[in-house]
């Protein structure tokens, strides 16, 4: 006989509607000196109702979640571009643009009453929970309050100003560590080209404003540094003994065996140290940094045969061409090399390169 079944694939929820947008944009294109300068500005502002929202539901429902109606929110920004022919001639052309985008979003509204304690909380630390006159994106942190004299281990604020190593984090303070929106993104490129035969492009990427997460240190609550593990050199400069704690903010390292209870000498009361403070550690205002970066997206050499060198051997065009992609970017010290656009990534984003030949008979 065959075995069927059925799945819940969605709650259903009868009171749910469509969200509601009200838009309105300016937009001006603009040329000068035959073409020498041109651009183009776009201003824009949305308002939008009923946002659609996931809500926790008990799991006795079947599903753990259901979309709901809640909230408003404005959004605006502008976007644009310029470009600029710096230097025209027979001979030699020197060509510059610029895009560049500002996007913000306000809650107007919220009906932040479906959450529970925790769910709010998570919201907060992710950056993605809407509260009423706050920009969306706002980030918070858990406060870092420096590491235990007696054994490494991280301390943190609770609401009641005191310091903690591991407890509820309802009972933690919340810091606003900034937004992991941009204040401004965009990128800019120019071409430098000689007797319309040599070519040379530049091409940047570049984000202003923002904060993100370094990467975690520890995979989740719960978990431990894995000593085999690729890991921060900055590890070696841990907490190690009594006095360290004045040069140094990189706790004493947990290992597996403590955190899985795996070694029976190691009391239940440090394995709950070990899963809140790797939980609090990761997630506090000491992980976060700023986002700003600025990308040699890529560069690019091309050269156009002569026509008269190909006439012999049957060709009517031949073009060589070399490009290298994500060569470098600078970002914050904070982040040591690692690529604020990856932050979750234990290596920033690799070069490539290429070196192609086109060729027309």
């Amino acid at each position: 006989s065959n075995l069927e079944q059925s799945t819940i694939y969605r709650l259903p929820n009868p009171d749910l509607r469509w969200e509601k947008t009200t838009s309105w944009n300016v937009a001006a294109d603009f040329s000068l000196w035959h073409g020498r300068i041109s651009g183009s500005l776009d201003v824009y502002k949305k308002h939008t109702e009923d946002l659609i929202i996931e809500k926790t539901v008990a799991t006795s429902n079947g599903k753990s979640r259901l979309y709901i109606n809640a909230g408003e929110m404005d959004n605006q920004g502008f976007e644009g571009n310029l470009s600029v022919e710096i230097i025209q001639r027979k001979k030699l052309n020197w060509r510059f643009n610029v895009n560049f985008g500002r996007n913000t979003s306000e809650v107007t509204l919220a009906n932040d009453e479906f959450y529970s304690d925790l769910e709010v909380i998570n919201k907060m630390l992710d950056g993605n929970l809407a509260i009423k006159g706050e920009k969306l994106g706002s980030m918070y942190s858990f406060r870092y309050g420096g590491l235990s004299s007696e054994n490494g281990y991280p301390l943190f604020y609770g609401k009641d100003g005191k310091l903690w190593h591991t407890a509820d984090p309802k009972r933690m303070e919340l810091v606003k560590s900034g937004s992991i929106y941009p204040d401004l993104s965009g990128g800019f490129d120019t071409q430098l080209t000689f007797d319309r035969r040599l070519s040379l492009s530049l091409g940047f990427t570049y984000n202003l404003g923002g904060v993100k997460r370094l990467p975690r240190v520890y995979a989740d609550k719960g978990y431990a540094l894995n000593p085999v593990a690729n890991v921060s050199t900055n590890w070696k400069n841990r907490w190690r003994k009594p006095g360290d704690e004045k040069y140094t903010d990189i706790p004493v390292l947990y290992n597996d065996r403590v955190a899985s209870g795996f070694d029976r000498n190691v009391s239940a009361e440090d394995r709950g140290a070990v899963e809140e403070c790797t939980y609090f550690y990761d997630l506090s205002d000491l992980r976060v940094a700023k986002a700003d970066f600025l990308r040699l997206r890529s560069v690019g050499l091309s050269y156009i045969m002569p026509e008269k060198l190909l006439k012999g051997v049957g060709i009517s065009s031949m073009m060589i061409r070399f490009q290298a992609s994500n060569l470098f970017v600078w970002a914050h010290k904070d982040w040591k090399g690692l690529d604020p656009e990856t932050p979750e990534a234990n290596i920033p984003i690799l070069p490539s390169y290429s070196l192609g030949i086109n060729v027309s008979f």
